[in-house]
């Protein structure tokens, strides 16, 4: 059976929404600290709400490191990007899912004693990630996305 995706600017296969999804799930403590950075105040109070102790943010911003260096690759993937990233996008699925299950046994050791009936918005993370973890594994469309990398476009110069 043959498999058709779309393809983007570059002749590449289109890169997911879930991809993407996954990355902004796998970088909140990022974002969240980007939030907290530019609240005028209150932004501490916000922080401990979520992190209640600021060791278990310093390791949540630990875990998601990896999912950072590819955002970081990610941007690098168009036409004058830096050829050397490919390495790390090519061999970056398996990382990927180590942070995906690593976050997810984090966040669930870490969830409040009846989280169900106190705040059961804490549960959108891990179930988040247990499916991204899923779909890491079985995409097929995934592993074709990271076995392409765009060619560098012609510089326009005639060699002799």
């Amino acid at each position: 059976m043959k498999r058709y995706f779309e393809l983007d600017d570059h002749g590449l296969v289109r890169i997911p929404w879930m991809f993407y999804a996954l990355l902004l799930v796998l970088l909140r403590p990022y974002l969240l600290w980007v939030v907290v950075l530019t609240m005028r105040e209150g932004g501490d109070s916000m922080l401990k709400m979520i992190y209640p102790h600021s060791e278990d943010f310093m390791l949540a911003c630990l875990i998601a490191l990896p999912a950072l260096v590819l955002t970081l690759v990610l941007s690098q993937r168009k036409d004058k990007g830096w050829r050397r990233c490919f390495v790390l996008w090519r061999h970056c699925r398996w990382p990927l899912i180590a942070t995906a299950l690593l976050d997810l046994g984090h966040s669930l050791t870490h969830l409040p004693a009846f989280v169900t009936v106190t705040a059961p918005w804490l549960l959108l993370a891990p179930i988040t990630l247990a499916i991204g973890a899923l779909w890491l594994v079985r995409s097929y469309r995934l592993k074709l996305v990271l076995s392409e990398w765009p060619e560098p476009a012609a510089s326009g110069v005639k060699s002799q």
